[in-house]
């Protein structure tokens, strides 16, 4: 699957594994939520036996117990491992039924993606060839349609989708696809190719780090807003300086923003925009920040796989010797109800309510109005009060060269803010704090310990940034 992407990818697994770049902590925690999906999805065919390996480079011993398991009548094996032609797989679960055998790989997912199905296509052809009566190939998905009653129904909350047909179109392309991979790696010399659109297609790869080394003080790389396509354009165009692309034809307004900043050495605004964007704005002034986790398997009465479960809130004055308003949930009560009372009380004597990319509060203000309807005139009312200062920064109306070419809050805030409010925390973003609180739910032991005044702090520093950010401009227009 990696010599797929990139056959230079293959060839530094291979041989220099330890060389990977170390995975983010939200990718981390991915894979922690996709092992709990896993080990639930287990229970649809129970009483298995698990053959999973002490390590990862000991899956030899897996593939000789799952032969032994299959000999010994075993019906149900989780992690069955085979090689065949040197590719090894581990399917996350092999069931012999009256019909033969059929093998299920679960994803933490609702949807299904295109890699997803060529790499279960691939495991369909090794599977083939160590089990010739094999019966079919499916992928588990968790089931977007399913709610939560209070009892847990696995049978309605995963999908079944065979890839059978699909796996069987596509022999002759593995065959081809897995004959390159193994001259690669025969060859013993790692393979002259350049970086491109192969190393962020279909996922980032995890040597940027080395392929991308000599390219590390290209300022091109900290352009923001265009594609990583386009900057490898731009870079073999021979372009290193932001100030380069200031005559690039075909460089949009955000980018010649950037690029006269950065000749500037110094901040670009436009001072009509803002001022016309500030004159919307009714005072009192409230900055709010909503965080939310989003269980894959639902917890919650009402709930779907993925639901936003708002669980903090962090509301600040404009004047900052007034009064502060947090709401924490503590993990494992449903106070979705006492949220919205705490969020309608607290907010009502703001005429407006500032934000930093309103996406997600406004939709969490929808859910929970579908969610309580006797609350819905005052939610919608909230809704009416969120200002999003975002687009003044994300359309360039605003740009410091300090900003490094990103324009969320925390690149914003920090290149304005030589204190910033995010320098001193555990907890570093809306998904890492979503983790967290999952952490916590679950009272996982083997995550980083996490505390309810790690989770507010994160939340209150959103708030803090947003109303920071908020003076700046305003300080701008006076």
């Amino acid at each position: 699957m990696r010599s797929v992407q990139c056959q230079k990818s293959l060839y530094l697994y291979k041989n220099y594994y330890h060389q990977r770049d170390k995975p983010s902590n939200e990718r981390e925690r991915l894979f922690n939520r996709g092992n709990r999906v896993g080990e639930i999805a287990r229970d649809l065919f129970p009483n298995g036996v698990d053959v999973s390996p002490e390590h990862v480079f000991k899956f030899t011993e897996s593939v000789e117990r799952t032969k032994l398991e299959i000999a010994s009548g075993m019906s149900t094996i989780y992690e069955a491992a085979f090689i065949q032609n040197e590719v090894l797989i581990a399917v996350d679960i092999l069931n012999k039924s009256e019909d033969g055998w059929s093998a299920y790989e679960v994803k933490n997912s609702i949807k299904i993606s295109k890699t997803f199905v060529l790499d279960a296509c691939l495991q369909y052809y090794v599977l083939k060839k160590a089990i010739p009566d094999l019966k079919d190939f499916f992928l588990v998905t968790l089931n977007p349609e399913y709610v939560y009653d209070g009892n847990l129904n696995l049978h309605q909350l995963f999908k079944f989708t065979s890839i059978k047909v699909d796996a069987e179109k596509n022999f002759e392309y593995f065959e081809k696809n897995i004959s390159t991979a193994i001259q690669t790696l025969d060859q013993g010399m790692m393979p002259n190719i350049s970086v491109g659109e192969q190393c962020f297609s279909p996922y980032d790869c995890d040597y940027l780090g080395t392929c991308w080394d000599n390219l590390k003080n290209n300022e091109i790389l900290n352009v923001g807003g265009v594609s990583k396509v386009k900057q490898v354009e731009w870079i073999k165009k021979g372009f290193t300086k932001v100030t380069d692309l200031l005559h690039e034809k075909e460089a949009p307004n955000i980018v010649l923003t950037q690029a006269k900043a950065a000749i500037h050495q110094g901040e670009i605004y436009d001072r009509d925009k803002i001022a016309d964007f500030f004159s919307g704005i009714k005072l009192p002034i409230g900055f709010i920040d909503i965080e939310v986790a989003s269980f894959a398997i639902p917890v919650f009465v009402g709930t779907r796989p993925f639901s936003q479960i708002p669980f903090l809130f962090s509301l600040l004055s404009l004047e900052e010797d007034k009064q502060e308003y947090l709401f924490f949930s503590e993990p494992k009560e449903d106070r979705r109800k006492a949220f919205v009372e705490g969020l309608i009380k607290d907010t009502n004597h703001f005429a407006s309510l500032v934000v930093f990319d309103a996406s997600l509060e406004k939709m969490v203000l929808k859910n929970l109005a579908s969610l309580f309807p006797e609350y819905t005139a005052d939610l919608e009312k909230i809704k009416e009060k969120i200002v999003d200062i975002a687009p003044l920064i994300q359309r360039g109306y605003y740009y410091h060269p300090q900003m490094n070419g990103s324009f969320d809050l925390k690149s914003t805030e920090k290149a304005l803010n030589e204190n910033s409010f995010f320098s001193e925390l555990k907890i570093n973003s809306g998904i890492h704090a979503s983790f967290a609180y999952e952490d916590m739910f679950f009272e996982n032991k083997n995550s980083e310990p996490n505390s309810i005044f790690d989770l507010t702090e994160y939340c209150k520093a959103d708030t803090l940034a947003a109303r920071f950010i908020y003076k700046k401009l305003k300080s701008l227009i006076n």
